[in-house]
């Protein structure tokens, strides 16, 4: 074996959902189109990977790809076993590492990184290797040299159209099929890399620049053929940043779909501009080739906020957006996020209004996702506004274990903010979330949440969350 890919989990409980780590994959196949062995340990299903790797060969190099938040907790416990174990080098690639290189370096167990696209920069590292060659004209590669830390100039994007197949066999397809007991069997499919957009809080730009590229048509449909054909997929769900940059390329899909006659469905990330441009041909189309629902990233209810998030859309756009689907009758989930840098307790009081007006008698609204509190991803445009407003980063890698969307890292608010924001977030996603000991009862608390958001919007009460103890304390207690 040349290298092993390893994915860490990214909580600390063992119930995360399943997501394919199509980002390794591609990475593997392009480097056995090249001559090179590769295995994929994902930490999310793989839970006994001692074990798996005390039956492996050993490698010339191990990588883990990592995010910012508690992935970095697991990857520095793997990273750790495979020093004291095998011995070999450590590289780390993936959305931390790429925005702090030379902080990620610092640390003992790592020995290079990869920024951006590791697709090349990991061939190239190897050969490397095996010919002890220099690796100072590696583009993307981060490496130690005699106690200094060197940063070699960023690479160019990789094009995704050379890639000629991606192998499933690298991990247990099985394990990444999504299944309600019913017959839904769900996967996850990413065709393409970034976004023609730069919101400000987004680490897109980091990796692609504010370009969008993919595959190639050919081998996405040999993909999705095989999927169904031989693994009984009857829902896609695209994980694309945004599945629309190309509606040409859509289309060719849709159209595609319609001809093999499949009869799965499909669901996909959208933005509130695009769709607010499809006439009702590229809608019937949607729906013809399977589309059972959309998810919008709305993130706000304040049109300030929504401009210091570089959007491109206001309030306005998303409540007609809302009609449009109704009209249509199309299924649809929206993203929200609080807790910005400027974010004023009026702003996250407007995104609790548009909330409530979104949610009231709308049955093509399935959930709202959030809000969730706003987390200073490293080099977003954002990021730098969070330091202007007081955010004081960590010194070290091991502080980054508590910045992910669910922790509350706003140095730039006041305390009773803070309380506000932590409040609304979790008394709006208690409209749709599900208790323990309490699922029998859930449309029954739903309407208990809803209401607690009637108050605030209506009258301006805020009732502080505090069920949360009380289901935590009947938990402990097993009543």
């Amino acid at each position: 074996m040349d290298v092993l890919l390893f994915r860490p989990k990214t909580a600390d409980h063992d119930y995360s959902t399943k997501s394919v780590p199509w980002n390794l994959l591609y990475i593997a196949s392009f480097l056995e189109q090249k001559g090179f062995s590769v295995k994929i340990i994902d930490e999310l299903v793989d839970k006994n990977w001692v074990s798996i790797l005390n039956k492996s060969d050993k490698p010339l190099i191990v990588g883990v790809s990592v995010m910012t938040g508690l992935q970095i907790k697991y990857a520095l416990l793997f990273s750790k076993w495979i020093k004291e174990k095998l011995g070999v080098p450590v590289f780390w690639g993936g959305v931390h590492p790429t925005s702090l290189p030379e902080q990620t370096l610092k640390h003992e167990l790592i020995d290079f990184v990869i920024k951006g696209d590791g697709e090349e920069t990991l061939f190239e590292l190897l050969q490397a290797l095996k010919k002890k060659k220099s690796l100072e004209n590696i583009d993307g590669l981060g490496f130690k040299k005699s106690g200094r830390i060197i940063i070699n100039k960023n690479r160019n994007l990789f094009n995704l159209s050379s890639l000629k197949k991606i192998n499933f066999n690298l991990i247990n397809l099985d394990d990444f099929i999504l299944r309600d007991g019913h017959n839904l069997q769900s996967f996850d499919i990413n065709t393409s890399r970034g976004c023609y957009f730069n919101c400000s809080f987004c680490v897109n730009k980091l990796f692609s620049h504010i370009s969008w590229r993919s595959i190639k048509l050919e081998l996405l449909f040999r993909m999705v053929e095989q999927l169904v054909k031989e693994y009984g997929v009857n829902h896609i769900h695209w994980m694309e940043l945004d599945f629309f940059s190309s509606k040409t390329r859509v289309k060719k899909i849709m159209f595609w779909l319609i001809k093999q006659n499949f009869n799965i469905t499909w669901d996909a990330n959208c933005r509130i501009d695009n769709f607010e441009k499809f006439d009702d041909e590229f809608i019937t189309l949607m729906k013809q080739s399977g589309c059972v629902y959309l998810t919008f990233g709305v993130e706000s209810g304040s049109n300030k906020i929504l401009k210091k998030l570089n959007k491109k859309l206001t309030r306005e756009q998303v409540l007609n957006v809302e009609n449009k689907l109704v009209k249509n009758k199309i299924d649809h989930y929206f993203q929200f996020m609080i807790g910005v840098p400027t974010e004023t307790k009026e702003d996250m009081s407007l995104t609790a209004s548009l909330v409530y007006n979104l949610i009231r008698k709308n049955p093509y609204l399935k959930e709202i996702y959030g809000p969730n509190i706003y987390t200073p991803y490293p080099g977003t445009d954002l990021y730098f506004e969070a330091l202007k407003q007081g955010f004081v980063p960590p010194k070290k890698l091991e502080g980054w274990f508590n910045f992910h969307w669910d922790g509350v890292n706003l140095d730039w608010l006041s305390l009773k903010e803070k309380k506000f924001a932590k409040s609304l977030s979790f008394n709006i996603k208690g409209i749709y979330k599900e208790f323990p000991f309490f699922s029998s009862r859930k449309r029954l608390l739903s309407k208990y949440f809803f209401f607690k958001l009637f108050l605030l919007v209506k009258f301006g009460i805020n009732i502080p969350y505090f069920e949360g103890f009380f289901f935590d304390f009947l938990k402990k207690f097993k009543f």
